[in-house]
This record gives C-alpha cells, structure tokens and sequence, in this order.
C-alpha cells in the first residue's frame, strides 16, 4: 500500500507477563487492513500481533522493524480483510444452527423452483408420517429468489406436501412463514383468531391463507413444533461457529 504514510505507524508496548518467554510475532500484510485508529477507517499496509495482542500497525517496514525478538512469522492475506473486533454480523446463530439437522433447507441457491420445494418436503412429509411426527419444518424458501416466482400457502402446501401432518416453512427472510391448514390446526389457529401485537395472519374474504408475518405470529406456530434436544443444538451451534471462524 504506497499510500501509507510513516507517520500512520502505532506500536503499541505492552509488557508481556514476567517470566514468560519472548513471543513469536505475525504479521499480516498484502491486504486491506482497517484499524479505525481515530474513528476513520485508516488502512494499514500491516499489522503484527504477538502473545494475543496488536503490538504495531503501519507501512510493512515499519512494523517489521518493531518486532523484538522471538520468531516472526508474515501472513500473505491475498486481498483479504482484517476488521477491529469481533462483530456479529447479522448472523442469526440459533438459526443457522436448526438448518443442520432439524429444519429442512430449501434456500433458492440449491432449491431453485416451487416444484422442487414442494417434492422436498412432500418426501419429508411421508417420512415423518411413517416415524409418527406430526410436523415438518423447513426454513429458506424464498419467492423473490426462484424461478417464476411462486409464493407457498396453505392450499398449495394442503394439495402437494400433506394434510395430515402439519407444515411449517420459513422464508429465508426470516419475517414470513407459510404453513398448511393442519399447522394451524395444531396451532389452535382458525379464522376468528385475531392477530397477535406485530404479527398478521393473512387471510383472503376472512379465510387464513397459510401466509403468516413477523415473528409474534409466526412463533405461535412454531412454538408448536418439537423442540431439537438440547445437547445436540448446543453441539450445532458450536459447529456453525467453527465454520464462521474459519472463514474469518
């Protein structure tokens, strides 16, 4: 980064504790490096850490000429970012983690059109029978994403999936959910049920649709479907952690 001035340079002296050893020392370099070093974005061309802390930032001769003692090693971030902090993006961990194993993915990058949607979680619906479970419950489905178009409801779902077991699918949104009429059956949901603080049951000439809003009324649904065992979610969060970890 020719645009790195000396004068953007920071060591930072933090006296490692007494009795340990000199600490090897990274440096990070040949990407985009954003300290936020006086509330601005302030690109370094490097960065070294050592013994868990930032101990310099600035032009790479800079801070190499401030490691002291102990190995170094150089990391070639290829273009890479490193960001301040450990930010939680919006990633919805509880979530993310249920797609493992509990809640059927459909997500439009691998379920591209309603139909295999449907095929998908009419297979599931048949399994699910034949292991007496009363739901089935995906989650990504989307319509803004998909071939045509095409949004679920209770009919669809009633006609191509099941009637017996009760559908539960989660828009990749998060926001809109679209059951069939068994869910809200199993819900305790009929068409005089009036709609809870923030939520809407979309109906049509006074009739539930199956397409359900925001989460006080999406969550009176799906409170109504068995829970995934406690260690075994707790065992997928950690998973879906490592996997976010190591993508940096």
């Amino acid at each position: 980064m020719s645009d790195v001035a000396s004068s953007d340079f920071t060591q930072i002296n933090q006296a490692p504790p007494a009795n340990d050893p000199p600490a090897g020392t990274t440096i990070f370099t040949n990407g985009s490096i954003i300290t936020m070093a006086g509330g601005n974005f302030s690109p370094v061309e490097a960065l070294a850490i050592s013994g868990g802390a930032i101990t310099a930032t600035g032009s790479l001769q800079q801070v190499q000429q401030s490691v002291q003692g102990g190995t170094t090693t150089t990391v070639d971030l290829q273009g890479k970012c490193i960001l301040p902090g450990f930010i939680e993006p919006h990633l919805h961990l509880f979530l993310s983690a249920l797609t493992i194993d509990f809640l059927i993915p459909l997500q439009p990058w691998t379920v591209p059109t309603q139909q295999y949607a449907l095929k998908i979680l009419k297979s599931a619906a048949e399994k699910a029978e034949q292991q007496g479970s009363p739901w089935v419950a995906a989650y990504g489905y989307d319509p803004s994403l998909i071939q045509d178009h095409l949004a679920l409801d209770a009919d669809t779902l009633d006609q191509n999936v099941s009637t017996t077991i009760g559908v539960f699918v989660l828009n990749q949104s998060g926001h809109i959910a679209y059951v069939n009429h068994k869910a809200f059956a199993l819900a305790n949901i009929n068409n005089s049920t009036p709609n809870p603080t923030g939520g809407t049951f979309v109906r049509k000439d006074g009739n539930l649709t199956g397409v359900v809003l925001e989460g006080p009324a999406i969550d009176m649904v799906s409170n109504r479907i068995p829970k995934p065992d406690p260690a075994k979610f707790i065992a997928d969060c950690a998973q879906k952690l490592n996997e976010w970890s190591a993508n940096g």
